[in-house]
Order: C-alpha cells, then structure tokens, then sequence
C-alpha cells in the first residue's frame, strides 16, 4: 500500500479483484530477473528409447498457460477508480508477456533438442549442428533479440548430468568447424592442411579451403605440419 500511494484497504481490494481475475493464480506473481552472470535451469534433457527429449523441473508451471476470465473482468472493472485501473491494465500486459515468453521458451527448446539430437544422444560436440539464434528466430517467427533475451542465462541439464548454457545448443558454423578439425588434428598431428582437409570432408561433410584449414589452425593456436618448432634446427642435407 504503501509503495503504490494507497490505503490499506484499497490495497485489499486490488489483491483480490487479481485473485478472481485469474483462473490460474499461480502465476500472479513474476519472477525476478536472474542476476548476471548466473544460470538458471530451465529444463533438463533425457534420453526415452534412445532419444531426447525434455524432461522439466517445473511441469506445472510449463504445462500451465495465462488466462483471464473476460466476463469476470468486465464485471470488475467498473467498480475501480481510473488509477486502478491502470494498475490492472499494466499487470495484465506483464502477464500477457510473461506467459508469451514461456510459450516461446517451450518452443525453442524442441526445436534445439531436434536439431541437435546427434549431439545429445552421444555427448560427441564435434556432432553438434550449426545452428544461429537468427535462425531460430526465423523458425519460431520473432525477432532475433527476442530470442537473444531469452536465452540469457538460461541453462539445461544434459543427458550425461552436467549443467550447460542453451547456447552450447546455438554454435555457429565456425564454432562448430573449429571443434570437429580440433578433434581430427588431435587424434593425427602430424596431418597437413590438405590432409586435415580431406578428412573433414569425408568425416562431416564439410568442404574447405586450404586457407579456411590453415586460419582455423591459427585461430586454435595449432602449428601447422612441417613447420619447425621455436629452437628446432633446421637439419643440412
């Protein structure tokens, strides 16, 4: 009452026109903003018959949708001041966007889950697919900045128990080439451009240039093969 500069009793009245308002009253209040740099788990991924599929913490809170009883609300709103009025319109909004925000979240998930079935079937990264967060936005038809938003620090179990951010599920083309030509070169170091090339082409299905193998090589920190070490001699024939 005192925060919104009314009496006791209008306070009252406000809480209870709300309570009968909504048909689901779980969700009247929103929650607050995770702090930054803090993750919140917002679902967990398990494995059914060999596939993934999303396993909630809260299968309520996810099941449940937002609805406003109309008739109930017209026959309330006549009975409140102008000022309350506005109070209700605003919590109705935040309402409205809170309950958008889930449905979106719910439907971006599923869409991950699909696309990166390889990877969380065998917890392998270099199986992970490209995939940007402007193309998901285009797949759940929003703005991209809506799903940058959404995804802010928002975390998912995987199936093998360990915590990670959602967007280890968004690597983009070259986040997703750097860790599959890592890999290749780990397990043959002494592979050339051209070889490391080859074998991404015929392991994944990627085809690059021998500069793109070369830069990828730098942007790892890896030497290529056949370039001395610092203090190696050269050797006179």
């Amino acid at each position: 009452a005192e925060e919104c500069d009314i009496s006791v009793a209008d306070a009252g009245r406000l809480r209870d026109f709300v309570n009968r308002a909504f048909i689901q009253a779980e969700f009247e209040s929103a929650p607050e903003a995770p702090a930054a740099q803090v993750f919140s788990a917002v679902a967990g991924i398990e494995l059914e018959d060999g596939a993934p599929v999303l396993a909630f913490f809260n299968r309520e809170i996810w099941k449940g949708r937002y609805k406003v009883d109309t008739e109930k609300l017209a026959q309330l709103l006549p009975g409140l001041d102008q000022a309350e009025r506005n109070r209700v319109e605003k919590l109705l909004k935040r309402v409205e966007f809170a309950d958008k925000r889930k449905t979106t979240l719910y439907r971006a998930l599923e869409i991950l889950i699909s696309v990166q079935a390889d990877y969380l079937t065998s917890g392998d990264p270099a199986r992970r697919r490209p995939l940007s967060q402007k193309t998901l936005a285009k797949n759940l038809e929003v703005d991209a900045s809506v799903i940058n938003r959404l995804i802010s620090n928002k975390s998912l179990q995987m199936p093998w128990g360990v915590e990670a951010p959602m967007e280890v599920l968004l690597p983009s083309s070259k986040k997703v080439n750097l860790d599959r030509l890592y890999l290749i070169a780990l397990e043959n170091p002494s592979l050339s451009d051209e070889a490391l090339r080859a074998e991404l082409k015929a392991r994944h299905g990627i085809e690059l240039s021998r500069r793109s193998i070369a830069q990828y090589r730098k942007d790892l920190g890896m030497q290529s093969a056949g370039r001395r070490a610092p203090g190696e001699e050269e050797k006179i024939n």
